[in-house]
């Protein structure tokens, strides 16, 4: 499996931990103790999956909201080992965080396949299958579901308009 995660922890001790327990997985890992590099880091590296700590100085949610922000194909991974259910529910909502992971993090068989799932989402995200559907496509949705007539030409005008649009631009 080829991938490249970003892993994100104030704490070195447990950065140093997870490269000697990932060693033998198959994607490429990179660790990052301060999150105001992460940004360059993922445009350089071309990144599919952030694992990051909630509790650092720059608060968790924020960086989430930035990566959703930024790179949003991007897979949001949160550890805490201390977060209350509000905050979740913000990272999750605010940053679109795809899973949780609860710390203290033992990185055993299931924490590996939340790691290659996640992976396996941001190359679906990245894929050709995910583009955003064309004028043509939405004009053969819309006959073959049976939109109404008068609401189906509204549309396919509308559409004609914006390709003109699109055409001078």
């Amino acid at each position: 499996m080829s991938g490249k995660v970003l892993f994100i922890d104030d704490q070195m001790d447990f950065l140093d931990l997870l490269k000697v327990r990932l060693k033998n997985e198959e994607y490429e890992k990179f660790f990052l103790s301060d999150p105001s590099k992460a940004s360059d880091l993922i445009e350089k590296e071309k990144i599919d999956v952030v694992i990051s700590d909630m509790n650092m100085p720059k608060n968790g949610i924020e960086l989430f909201k930035e990566l959703r922000r930024d790179h949003p194909q991007v897979v949001r991974i949160a550890l805490s080992g201390s977060l209350n259910t509000s905050t979740l529910l913000m990272a999750i909502n605010e940053g679109d965080v795809y899973r949780y992971i609860p710390k203290p993090w033992k990185v055993n068989k299931e924490g590996k396949e939340i790691i290659k799932n996640a992976i396996d989402y941001a190359h679906f995200l990245k894929s050709e299958n995910n583009r955003v559907i064309t004028i043509e496509k939405l004009e053969e949705i819309l006959t073959n579901i049976g939109v109404q007539y008068e609401i189906r030409e509204k549309i396919m005008i509308s559409l004609k308009d914006l390709t003109l649009i699109q055409n001078i631009y």
